[in-house]
Protein backbone atom coordinates (compact mmCIF):
# COMPACT_ATOMS: atom_id res chain seq x y z
CA UNK A 1 0.00 0.00 0.00
CA UNK A 2 3.07 2.40 1.00
CA UNK A 3 4.52 1.44 -2.50
CA UNK A 4 1.53 2.64 -4.54
CA UNK A 5 1.19 6.00 -2.43
CA UNK A 6 4.40 6.33 -3.56
CA UNK A 7 4.36 5.65 -6.92
CA UNK A 8 1.27 7.88 -7.18
CA UNK A 9 2.55 10.63 -6.08
CA UNK A 10 5.34 10.39 -7.92
CA UNK A 11 2.98 10.00 -11.28
CA UNK A 12 1.38 13.19 -9.88
CA UNK A 13 4.02 15.17 -9.66
CA UNK A 14 5.65 14.08 -12.78
CA UNK A 15 2.30 14.71 -14.43
CA UNK A 16 2.58 18.11 -12.95
CA UNK A 17 5.38 19.41 -12.92
CA UNK A 18 5.98 19.00 -16.73
CA UNK A 19 4.05 21.80 -17.97
CA UNK A 20 3.52 22.25 -22.02
CA UNK A 21 5.90 24.68 -23.14
CA UNK A 22 3.38 28.20 -23.91
CA UNK A 23 2.57 28.55 -27.84
CA UNK A 24 1.67 32.21 -29.27
CA UNK A 25 1.61 32.37 -32.97
CA UNK A 26 4.73 32.94 -35.41
CA UNK A 27 4.05 36.68 -36.58
CA UNK A 28 4.65 39.29 -33.82
CA UNK A 29 2.21 40.83 -31.07
CA UNK A 30 2.83 44.17 -29.67
CA UNK A 31 0.94 45.68 -26.81
CA UNK A 32 1.56 49.57 -26.64
CA UNK A 33 1.81 50.10 -22.94
CA UNK A 34 2.83 53.50 -21.95
CA UNK A 35 4.49 57.20 -23.27
CA UNK A 36 7.23 58.67 -21.34
CA UNK A 37 7.41 62.51 -21.71
CA UNK A 38 10.34 64.51 -20.61
CA UNK A 39 13.06 67.53 -21.54
CA UNK A 40 16.09 66.52 -21.89
CA UNK A 41 19.55 67.20 -23.87
CA UNK A 42 20.71 65.09 -27.16
CA UNK A 43 24.18 64.21 -27.77
CA UNK A 44 25.52 67.75 -28.57
CA UNK A 45 23.82 69.46 -25.36
CA UNK A 46 20.60 70.69 -27.26
CA UNK A 47 17.47 71.14 -25.57
CA UNK A 48 15.20 68.28 -26.46
CA UNK A 49 11.26 66.96 -26.19
CA UNK A 50 11.76 63.00 -25.64
CA UNK A 51 8.60 60.60 -25.94
CA UNK A 52 9.76 57.49 -24.77
CA UNK A 53 7.31 54.85 -25.96
CA UNK A 54 7.14 51.42 -24.23
CA UNK A 55 5.29 47.85 -25.51
CA UNK A 56 5.73 44.45 -25.45
CA UNK A 57 6.19 42.30 -28.00
CA UNK A 58 6.08 38.29 -28.65
CA UNK A 59 6.93 36.22 -31.18
CA UNK A 60 6.44 32.74 -31.40
CA UNK A 61 9.19 31.15 -33.61
CA UNK A 62 11.60 33.15 -31.68
CA UNK A 63 12.79 34.78 -35.04
CA UNK A 64 12.31 38.64 -33.61
CA UNK A 65 15.24 40.78 -33.58
CA UNK A 66 18.23 42.19 -36.17
CA UNK A 67 21.97 41.07 -35.38
CA UNK A 68 24.39 43.03 -36.29
CA UNK A 69 25.25 41.57 -39.55
CA UNK A 70 21.62 41.48 -41.02
CA UNK A 71 22.65 44.20 -43.17
CA UNK A 72 23.27 42.40 -46.62
CA UNK A 73 20.26 41.01 -49.28
CA UNK A 74 16.97 41.48 -48.20
CA UNK A 75 18.78 43.49 -45.16
CA UNK A 76 20.59 45.60 -47.24
CA UNK A 77 20.78 49.40 -45.62
CA UNK A 78 18.95 50.59 -48.46
CA UNK A 79 16.17 47.83 -48.08
CA UNK A 80 12.87 48.59 -45.42
CA UNK A 81 13.84 45.37 -44.03
CA UNK A 82 16.92 46.84 -42.05
CA UNK A 83 14.65 48.44 -40.03
CA UNK A 84 12.36 46.24 -37.76
CA UNK A 85 9.80 48.93 -36.05
CA UNK A 86 8.04 51.44 -37.82
CA UNK A 87 6.60 54.41 -36.26
CA UNK A 88 4.32 56.99 -38.08
CA UNK A 89 3.28 60.52 -36.35
CA UNK A 90 -0.14 61.72 -36.52
CA UNK A 91 -1.10 65.44 -35.39
CA UNK A 92 -4.63 66.43 -34.72
CA UNK A 93 -5.62 69.37 -37.39
CA UNK A 94 -9.10 71.28 -37.58
CA UNK A 95 -10.22 67.90 -35.01
CA UNK A 96 -9.13 65.51 -37.44
CA UNK A 97 -5.79 63.02 -37.46
CA UNK A 98 -3.35 63.93 -40.31
CA UNK A 99 -0.22 61.62 -41.01
CA UNK A 100 2.94 64.30 -39.77
CA UNK A 101 5.40 63.33 -43.13
CA UNK A 102 8.65 64.06 -42.63
CA UNK A 103 12.04 64.44 -44.20
CA UNK A 104 13.67 60.84 -42.58
CA UNK A 105 10.89 57.79 -41.45
CA UNK A 106 10.61 57.08 -38.27
CA UNK A 107 12.50 53.28 -38.04
CA UNK A 108 14.65 51.46 -36.08
CA UNK A 109 16.12 48.23 -35.38
CA UNK A 110 14.89 46.26 -32.11
CA UNK A 111 18.30 43.86 -31.69
CA UNK A 112 17.98 39.83 -31.34
CA UNK A 113 18.15 38.60 -28.24
CA UNK A 114 18.19 34.86 -27.65
CA UNK A 115 15.74 32.31 -25.59
CA UNK A 116 16.95 29.92 -22.94
CA UNK A 117 14.79 27.34 -22.04
CA UNK A 118 12.32 24.74 -23.99
CA UNK A 119 9.76 27.89 -24.63
CA UNK A 120 10.84 28.88 -27.85
CA UNK A 121 8.88 32.11 -27.66
CA UNK A 122 10.72 35.70 -27.64
CA UNK A 123 8.79 37.82 -25.45
CA UNK A 124 10.05 41.42 -24.22
CA UNK A 125 9.74 45.45 -23.04
CA UNK A 126 11.02 47.39 -25.91
CA UNK A 127 11.08 51.06 -25.14
CA UNK A 128 12.11 53.62 -28.26
CA UNK A 129 12.49 57.08 -27.81
CA UNK A 130 12.01 59.66 -30.09
CA UNK A 131 13.40 63.42 -29.60
CA UNK A 132 12.27 66.43 -31.24
CA UNK A 133 14.43 70.10 -30.73
CA UNK A 134 12.73 71.60 -28.16
CA UNK A 135 12.83 75.38 -30.09
CA UNK A 136 10.61 73.36 -33.40
CA UNK A 137 8.77 71.47 -30.98
CA UNK A 138 7.12 74.54 -29.16
CA UNK A 139 6.64 76.55 -32.20
CA UNK A 140 5.16 73.90 -34.35
CA UNK A 141 1.39 74.35 -34.05
CA UNK A 142 0.94 70.72 -35.73
CA UNK A 143 2.48 69.08 -32.53
CA UNK A 144 -0.01 70.80 -29.91
CA UNK A 145 -1.80 67.24 -30.18
CA UNK A 146 -0.30 64.08 -31.56
CA UNK A 147 0.05 60.17 -31.10
CA UNK A 148 1.50 57.69 -33.15
CA UNK A 149 0.89 54.39 -34.93
CA UNK A 150 3.53 51.41 -34.92
CA UNK A 151 4.16 48.07 -36.36
CA UNK A 152 6.59 45.86 -36.20
CA UNK A 153 8.45 42.90 -38.46
CA UNK A 154 9.87 39.51 -37.49
CA UNK A 155 13.05 38.11 -39.76
CA UNK A 156 10.45 35.83 -41.71
CA UNK A 157 8.70 39.04 -42.40
CA UNK A 158 5.40 38.64 -40.58
CA UNK A 159 3.93 41.75 -39.60
CA UNK A 160 2.84 42.50 -36.04
CA UNK A 161 -0.63 43.80 -35.23
CA UNK A 162 -0.86 47.62 -35.05
CA UNK A 163 -0.80 49.59 -31.92
CA UNK A 164 -0.73 53.24 -31.36
CA UNK A 165 -0.52 55.53 -28.47
CA UNK A 166 -3.05 57.64 -26.78
CA UNK A 167 -3.21 61.64 -27.44
CA UNK A 168 -0.11 63.12 -26.60
CA UNK A 169 -0.64 67.18 -25.53
CA UNK A 170 2.40 69.38 -26.17
CA UNK A 171 1.58 70.20 -21.68
CA UNK A 172 1.64 66.37 -21.13
CA UNK A 173 5.13 66.05 -18.86
CA UNK A 174 5.93 62.25 -17.01
CA UNK A 175 4.24 58.92 -17.59
CA UNK A 176 1.41 58.99 -19.81
CA UNK A 177 -0.65 55.26 -19.00
CA UNK A 178 -4.36 55.03 -20.07
CA UNK A 179 -5.26 58.44 -20.20
CA UNK A 180 -4.03 59.97 -17.30
CA UNK A 181 -0.70 61.68 -17.16
CA UNK A 182 2.14 60.38 -13.72
CA UNK A 183 4.07 62.74 -12.82
CA UNK A 184 7.96 61.37 -12.24
CA UNK A 185 8.16 61.26 -8.16
CA UNK A 186 11.37 63.83 -8.34
CA UNK A 187 8.85 66.14 -10.13
CA UNK A 188 6.28 66.11 -7.59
Amino acid sequence: MKNNIIVLTLLFIVFYACEKPKEFPDEPQIDFTKVYITDTTDALDNPVKMHAIYFTVIDGDDNFGLEKGDTIGVFDTDSIFNSNLFITTFYKQDGKFTELYTDYPLKFRIPKTYVVGLNKYFKAEVKIEISFPLLIYNSDARMDTIYYSFYTVDKSFNYSNVEQTWEIKKTDYGFITDTTVFLPQELK
